[in-house]
């Protein structure tokens, strides 16, 4: 009888050793382009999620005939939700996702100054009827500043990039 050889085809040790060391070398070149890239959206993000969060003040206000406070930390770089208890005198915090306390990243700054602080803290109401305070909000970063702006008491928070004076969203 004849004996049957297979042959069988594989990649050796030392290919895929080298295909390894081509992916690294490119991960390695990459890699710094990347991380630049996230940092450079920290500000843009940050003020999405501040307008968005103002948005989700109105409705709440809205559906749950509350008023709702989104309250502004300047000097900590904060900023988070509150609701009237029933009251109308105490306010506890929210503690769902969109209420909870939210630290900026570092590098960004939030700037207030057309919102008077009262002798509660410095906030935007959000009242059951749809009304809310009018103001602009500013995160600045190193190289760029967006404003989260309301023209009218009934009109949503948007992002406005004022170099471009054109809104982001």
């Amino acid at each position: 009888m004849r004996s049957r050889r297979y042959h069988r085809t594989a990649f050796t040790l030392i290919e895929i050793v080298l295909v390894l060391m081509v992916i690294a070398i490119c991960a390695m070149v990459a890699a710094p382009r990347l991380a630049n890239f996230t940092k450079g959206r920290a500000l843009p993000n940050s003020a999405t999620a501040l307008a968005t969060t103002a948005r989700w003040c109105r409705v709440q206000a809205l559906s749950e005939g509350v008023t709702y406070r989104l309250n502004l930390d300047p000097n900590g770089n904060r900023y988070w939700v509150t609701k009237d208890d029933g009251t109308g005198l105490n306010f506890t915090q929210v503690t769902n996702d969109m209420g909870r306390e939210v630290s900026l990243p570092e590098g960004v700054l939030l700037s207030c100054p057309d919102i008077p602080p009262k002798e509660d803290g410095t906030y935007l109401s959000f009242e059951p009827g749809g009304q809310k305070d009018v103001g602009v909000i500013t995160l600045m970063s190193d190289t760029r500043s967006l404003n989260i702006t309301c023209e009218t008491p009934f009109a949503p928070y948007r992002v406005f990039d004022p170099a471009t004076e054109k809104p982001l969203q």
